[in-house]
């Protein structure tokens, strides 16, 4: 069993490595996130294959999230042309709503 420098020696070790692919991109980000936690989900990891195992994992959810984020957004893409409209006709619909509040209310403008 490692214990608490010689865990964080490790990891900071795997995230120093030079990127080989698109997931190690995130290595800094997850090195200043262990650093900002004071690297308290290292206490679960017991040897350097469970770190080795925690980074990649971690890697691959972020780069797995990253591709439904496009996914979802290339199906639902509008035009911003479109969500200019969008934002105008709903601003239309709250004054209007806020003027019938208002007037049921016996309040005027």
């Amino acid at each position: 069993m490692l214990n608490s420098k010689e865990k964080i020696k490790k990891f900071t070790s795997i995230l120093n490595k030079e990127e080989a692919s698109y997931a190690d991109s995130f290595n800094s980000h997850i090195n200043i996130a262990g650093g900002n936690c004071d690297y308290k989900f290292l206490k679960k990891l017991n040897s350097e294959k469970d770190i080795e195992y925690w980074v990649d994992k971690l890697k691959s959810r972020i780069v797995m999230h990253e591709d439904d984020d496009m996914r979802i957004s290339r199906t639902l893409w509008v035009s911003p042309s479109s969500v200019i409209d969008i934002i105008r006709k709903l601003s239309i619909l709250l004054m209007v709503c806020s003027v019938k509040t208002m007037t049921m209310k016996g309040m005027t403008l």
